[in-house]
């Protein structure tokens, strides 16, 4: 009897270590994100900037604009960048501009937590603290060393605003705005004018079929990268695994139970 409860006890006890080892398992992945994407810039709601899926860095999409002086302004929602170190991050993206030389005067790269233009209270980067170059530019800005006028809370990012006066109109495409602890390394062939320029709609033109083909290999493409680190079943097969636990675990239990039950009726 008493070298029996050990046994019994060792195999109740199993079964539930690895039901609790399925659950942390399935949510460690959850809350400790690396990164945090305050826009895609897949679409233009929100933003005084249209789609373009012709020109892009990432996802299905970038967002352009083209007129006198800089002013990409965007709002963002249900973005929780609290599982995240101000002091260690970065504000990221990508951005596009044929000559920087059109750039005149003071512009800011700035954030707020208030869903508006704030300058009151916002985090902001002078635009002339990047090194611009002709094409695609992959910004990083330390938020260490963001200007912070007011109040600003880092958790609650809510409003993004790129403004720089211009010699001249200004053709500019935005995309991937992240905020990020692990800056992101970036292949130099992606940086510059890409091969053969960027593609021009004309008026309301149809797509040929390479573009289309283009496109939807894009789209695969970035579905399949997206499914390789998240899942698009990652939630099934984290319930299925936490159920499969649970249910071993269950059985252990019983059998550890009845087992007693039987050592006992037979002392």
């Amino acid at each position: 009897m008493k070298k029996s409860l050990p046994v019994a006890f060792g195999l109740l006890l199993l079964p539930l270590l690895l039901c609790l080892a399925f659950a942390c398992g399935t949510s460690a992945f959850a809350d400790s994100p690396a990164a945090v994407v305050l826009d895609s810039c897949d679409l233009g709601a929100g933003w005084s900037a249209r789609s373009d899926s012709l020109n892009k860095r990432e996802g299905m999409a970038s967002l352009t604009m083209k007129q006198q002086n800089v002013w990409l302004e965007g709002v963002f929602f249900d973005v929780d960048t609290s599982a995240l170190t101000q002091e260690n991050s970065y504000l990221e993206f990508w951005f596009f501009i044929e000559d920087p030389a059109v750039f005149q005067g003071d512009g800011q790269i700035e954030l707020t937590s208030v869903g508006v233009q704030d300058d009151a209270n916002e985090i902001h980067w002078a635009a002339a603290s990047v090194d611009w170059i002709a094409g695609w530019n992959h910004v990083s800005l330390p938020f260490a060393e963001g200007v912070i006028s007011g109040t600003f809370d880092f958790g609650n990012i809510r409003y993004f605003r790129f403004y720089q006066f211009t010699d001249g109109e200004a053709e500019v495409w935005i995309d991937n705005i992240v905020v990020t602890e692990q800056p992101q390394t970036v292949d130099a062939s992606l940086l510059g004018i890409p091969e053969g320029g960027i593609v021009r709609e004309e008026g309301d033109r149809e797509l040929t079929e390479a573009d289309k083909q283009r496109i939807e290999e894009d789209f695969l493409e970035e579905l399949r990268a997206a499914n390789a680190v998240h899942g698009s079943d990652a939630t099934w097969y984290a319930l299925l695994w936490t159920s499969v636990g649970c249910l071993v675990a269950a059985a252990g239990l019983a059998a550890a139970t009845a087992a007693i039950i039987i050592r006992r009726k037979r002392v």
